[in-house]
């Protein structure tokens, strides 16, 4: 397997070494480029469902194109009753790997700035991303997927690329890209 993601027999290999990861977007169709944070300081979302009890203590990820000079944080939301498919509801970071400068293409991981190792339990969560840059790209499939919410982006609870705590958009349906955005917990 050559630099990079892949998926090989249901075994996830990072830069060609196979590695434990509870993989939660297969990159079977390859990076397109990116799931593009087009305004600073804006959380962009996807929800996710764990189907079964997941230990983990840190976050991989592919840059698609990199920003040496702005900070971004992605990471993992929990919200009341497990469900962030509600519209206003509080979600809250469980696994966020804090801002960081990603000033290089290609896969990384960092460890979650919360206490870890984390355990989280089946439900439905919110996998969130945000930059106070324009510039970084997060690797994806180009999936998208339908929200229950009015929106695909939050202007609240971003400050200088890093996530915090923020309420669910109000009901509607909105198509989101950052459903295809490729990451790990380990």
């Amino acid at each position: 397997m050559s630099k990079g993601i892949g998926i090989c027999n249901g075994q996830l290999y990072i830069n060609g070494v196979a590695v434990a990861y509870n993989w939660f977007q297969n990159p079977s169709g390859g990076t397109t480029n990116g799931a593009l944070m087009a305004v600073a300081n804006t959380i962009y979302f996807g929800l996710l469902t764990i189907a079964q009890p997941t230990t983990f203590s840190e976050i991989a990820y592919d840059v698609g194109t990199a920003d040496g000079s702005n900070n971004s944080d992605i990471g993992l939301f929990s919200c009341p009753s497990k469900d962030c498919s509600q519209p206003g509801v509080t979600a809250t970071p469980i696994c966020d790997i804090g801002a960081q400068t990603l000033a290089s293409t290609g896969t990384g991981a960092h460890n979650c700035v919360q206490t870890h190792p984390i355990t989280i339990q089946p439900g439905t969560y919110i996998f969130a991303g945000c930059s106070n840059g324009t510039t970084l790209k997060w690797g994806y499939s180009s999936l998208s997927l339908p929200l229950p919410f009015s929106a695909i982006s939050i202007t609240s609870g971003c400050t200088n690329g890093q996530l915090a705590a923020f309420t669910t958009p109000s009901t509607g349906i909105s198509a989101d890209a950052f459903s295809g955005v490729f990451f790990g917990l380990h």
